[in-house]
């Protein structure tokens, strides 16, 4: 069974390759290259199975809807057991940074874009704001890819502007450190079935 962790960064990853033109994706389970996915043209004689993105993104969106059915699934045969990582790759020029972070180049402009297994609904303080970034500010906005349940978190810049991209992955960093603490103060917020009730003994 693929474990949910697993599954979000796929969901992720699908995301990724299919809004941005130059990004392709490996899935790598244990060490060994499962697939990558990307467009056309495709790399010759590639030692592992190469897909079509929108091959590899309808496959990661049937894994998505039976998992939200309750259903357990098994997807490129990934299991709770494997340690599955996503490797993301551009061209040459553009960006790829640890934790799944690019930068990709449409015209003239400088696209940095991280995803986040979430719907748009659940980010909350993390886009539609200005974000302070080395002396700078940027602002994180948010796309979404309801078919996965993926947000991806970009910013925009002028090509050739290292200052400002520097602050735009600067940004994306605070923005997800925003997600992260919105997440676990979801989760730890008191509900009506879990109430709390001070004890006087440890007043």
């Amino acid at each position: 069974m693929t474990s949910d962790s697993a599954l979000a960064s796929l969901r992720s990853a699908a995301a990724m390759v299919a809004a941005l033109p130059s990004v392709r994706v490996r899935v790598r389970v244990d060490g060994r290259t499962l697939l990558e996915a990307v467009r056309p043209p495709f790399p010759p004689l590639a030692p592992h199975p190469v897909v079509p993105w929108c091959r590899f993104r309808n496959a990661v969106i049937d894994a998505h809807k039976e998992r939200a059915a309750g259903r357990h699934v098994s997807l490129l045969g990934v299991d709770s057991a494997s340690e599955t990582r996503i490797a993301y790759g551009v061209r040459p020029g553009e960006i790829c940074r640890p934790g799944g972070l690019v930068r990709t180049t449409i015209g003239s402009r400088w696209i940095h874009a991280v995803a986040v297994a979430l719907p748009a609904s659940a980010l909350g303080s993390a886009t539609d704001d200005w974000v302070p970034a080395d002396d700078l500010l940027v602002r994180v906005a948010a796309v979404e890819d309801p078919a996965l349940g993926v947000s991806i978190l970009h910013v925009t810049t002028d090509a050739g502007d290292h200052r400002h991209s520097s602050a735009a992955f600067d940004g994306l960093i605070t923005a997800l450190g925003r997600v992260a603490a919105d997440e676990i103060e979801a989760h730890l917020a008191p509900s009506a079935a879990w109430q709390v009730t001070p004890d006087p003994k440890l007043s």
